[in-house]
Protein backbone atom coordinates (compact mmCIF):
# COMPACT_ATOMS: atom_id res chain seq x y z
CA UNK A 1 0.00 0.00 0.00
CA UNK A 2 2.73 2.33 0.73
CA UNK A 3 3.24 2.58 -3.23
CA UNK A 4 -0.19 3.68 -3.61
CA UNK A 5 -0.56 5.92 -0.99
CA UNK A 6 2.50 7.67 -0.25
CA UNK A 7 2.59 9.09 -3.81
CA UNK A 8 -0.90 10.48 -2.84
CA UNK A 9 0.64 12.08 0.26
CA UNK A 10 3.87 13.49 -1.37
CA UNK A 11 0.90 15.39 -4.03
CA UNK A 12 -1.22 16.69 -1.23
CA UNK A 13 1.85 18.06 0.79
CA UNK A 14 2.89 19.70 -3.07
CA UNK A 15 -0.36 20.99 -3.14
CA UNK A 16 -0.46 22.80 0.77
CA UNK A 17 1.12 26.41 0.02
CA UNK A 18 0.82 28.80 2.61
CA UNK A 19 3.82 31.36 2.13
CA UNK A 20 4.75 32.81 -1.70
CA UNK A 21 8.49 31.62 -0.47
CA UNK A 22 8.96 28.31 -1.05
CA UNK A 23 12.10 27.91 1.05
CA UNK A 24 9.25 28.62 4.31
CA UNK A 25 6.83 26.26 2.43
CA UNK A 26 9.42 23.75 2.00
CA UNK A 27 10.32 23.75 6.09
CA UNK A 28 6.93 23.96 7.15
CA UNK A 29 6.25 20.99 4.84
CA UNK A 30 8.89 19.37 6.60
CA UNK A 31 7.86 20.47 10.16
CA UNK A 32 4.58 18.77 9.77
CA UNK A 33 5.69 15.66 7.94
CA UNK A 34 7.81 14.90 10.94
CA UNK A 35 4.37 15.54 13.32
CA UNK A 36 2.30 13.34 11.26
CA UNK A 37 4.83 10.70 10.80
CA UNK A 38 5.42 10.99 14.51
CA UNK A 39 1.82 10.85 15.21
CA UNK A 40 1.11 8.40 13.18
CA UNK A 41 4.37 5.63 14.23
CA UNK A 42 2.91 5.93 17.33
CA UNK A 43 -1.10 5.51 17.25
CA UNK A 44 -0.05 2.14 14.59
CA UNK A 45 2.26 1.15 16.72
CA UNK A 46 0.27 0.61 19.73
CA UNK A 47 -2.27 -1.15 17.40
CA UNK A 48 0.39 -3.90 16.46
CA UNK A 49 1.22 -4.15 20.64
CA UNK A 50 -2.46 -4.40 22.04
CA UNK A 51 -3.06 -7.00 19.04
CA UNK A 52 -5.87 -4.53 17.13
CA UNK A 53 -3.94 -5.46 13.81
CA UNK A 54 -2.15 -7.82 12.57
CA UNK A 55 0.45 -7.63 9.10
CA UNK A 56 1.69 -5.30 7.28
CA UNK A 57 -1.16 -4.10 4.82
CA UNK A 58 -3.38 -3.11 7.47
CA UNK A 59 -0.77 -1.00 9.36
CA UNK A 60 0.28 0.87 6.26
CA UNK A 61 -2.68 1.84 5.88
CA UNK A 62 -3.69 2.78 8.79
CA UNK A 63 -0.23 4.40 9.23
CA UNK A 64 -0.53 6.22 5.80
CA UNK A 65 -4.27 7.32 6.57
CA UNK A 66 -3.47 9.00 9.77
CA UNK A 67 -0.64 10.67 7.87
CA UNK A 68 -2.73 12.41 5.63
CA UNK A 69 -5.16 13.50 7.94
CA UNK A 70 -2.82 15.02 10.53
CA UNK A 71 -1.05 16.72 7.50
CA UNK A 72 -4.48 18.25 6.28
CA UNK A 73 -5.27 19.21 10.24
CA UNK A 74 -2.23 20.52 10.83
CA UNK A 75 -2.39 22.81 7.56
CA UNK A 76 -5.85 24.01 8.61
CA UNK A 77 -4.76 25.02 12.08
CA UNK A 78 -1.72 26.62 10.52
CA UNK A 79 -3.66 28.54 7.95
CA UNK A 80 -5.81 29.51 10.34
CA UNK A 81 -3.36 31.15 12.60
CA UNK A 82 -1.58 33.28 9.68
CA UNK A 83 -5.18 34.27 9.05
CA UNK A 84 -5.85 35.48 12.49
CA UNK A 85 -2.18 37.14 12.63
CA UNK A 86 -3.03 39.32 9.52
CA UNK A 87 -6.42 39.90 10.89
CA UNK A 88 -4.54 41.70 14.48
CA UNK A 89 -2.16 43.37 12.47
CA UNK A 90 -4.71 44.97 10.14
CA UNK A 91 -6.34 46.92 12.90
CA UNK A 92 -4.59 49.92 13.76
CA UNK A 93 -3.48 50.60 17.19
CA UNK A 94 -6.37 52.50 18.58
CA UNK A 95 -8.79 50.31 17.50
CA UNK A 96 -6.97 47.70 20.04
CA UNK A 97 -7.37 50.64 22.52
CA UNK A 98 -10.83 51.28 21.77
CA UNK A 99 -11.70 47.40 22.62
CA UNK A 100 -9.18 47.07 25.29
CA UNK A 101 -11.40 49.90 26.84
CA UNK A 102 -14.57 48.59 26.24
CA UNK A 103 -13.48 44.94 27.52
CA UNK A 104 -12.05 46.98 30.83
CA UNK A 105 -15.47 48.59 31.21
CA UNK A 106 -16.92 45.37 30.87
CA UNK A 107 -15.05 43.65 33.47
CA UNK A 108 -15.31 46.40 36.01
CA UNK A 109 -18.68 46.60 35.67
CA UNK A 110 -19.03 43.44 36.47
CA UNK A 111 -16.86 43.34 39.38
CA UNK A 112 -18.92 46.52 40.72
CA UNK A 113 -22.17 44.05 40.18
CA UNK A 114 -20.54 40.76 41.84
CA UNK A 115 -19.93 42.67 44.86
CA UNK A 116 -23.27 44.37 45.07
CA UNK A 117 -24.88 41.11 44.81
CA UNK A 118 -22.18 39.47 47.87
CA UNK A 119 -23.06 42.42 49.61
CA UNK A 120 -26.87 42.63 49.45
CA UNK A 121 -26.91 38.66 50.28
CA UNK A 122 -25.06 39.18 53.11
CA UNK A 123 -26.83 42.33 54.42
CA UNK A 124 -30.11 40.15 53.49
CA UNK A 125 -28.56 37.28 55.83
CA UNK A 126 -27.89 39.14 58.55
CA UNK A 127 -31.55 41.13 58.70
CA UNK A 128 -33.33 37.96 58.60
CA UNK A 129 -31.55 36.15 61.81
Amino acid sequence: MKTILKPIFEWLVDQLMLFENPIHNWILAVVIGIIAFVVAWNFVGRRYRDGSIRGRTPGSILHWTIRILVVIVLYFFVAAAIWLIKFVLSIPWWGWLIVLGVLLGIAIAAIILHRRTIHVEANSEKGGK
